[in-house]
């Protein structure tokens, strides 16, 4: 008789239980930067996003200044365009935007400056 000799077997396709968990290791740590990176990306392009609308806002308001502009409310107190500081707010898509605009006037031209600034909350 002949004595019995095992022969290796061949290893088939596929891989190991330990060289799965491994990989899967591995996938998570790299999802894991990415992920990261992405959520940092995001976090810049929100306040851009609110920066842009804070200038439409601004834009808007000096817009409405611009049709007030007459003669005969030039100087009226209650004017848009008196002289002195002005305070508002404008909620757009569920934030509010406030505004504060200053109209002086060149005393030799008698030119009128405006200067205009919107804030918004910070927690967005």
């Amino acid at each position: 008789m002949r004595p019995f000799i095992r022969r290796p077997r061949l290893r088939r396709g596929g891989f190991s239980i330990a060289e799965a968990v491994i990989a899967a290791i591995v996938f998570v740590i790299a999802m894991t930067g990415v992920l990261a990176t992405i959520g940092n990306i995001k976090k810049p392009s929100a306040r851009t996003d609110r920066s842009l609308t804070a200038a439409y806002v601004g834009q808007e308001v000096l817009e409405a200044m611009r049709t007030n502009v007459d003669a005969g409310t030039w100087d009226d107190p209650s004017s848009p365009l008196s002289l002195g500081v002005h305070n508002g707010s404008k909620p757009v898509d569920g934030v509010t935007y406030t505004y504060s605009y200053t109209v002086a006037q060149d005393p030799v031209s008698k030119a009128r400056q405006v200067t205009v600034t919107v804030n918004w909350p910070d927690n967005l």
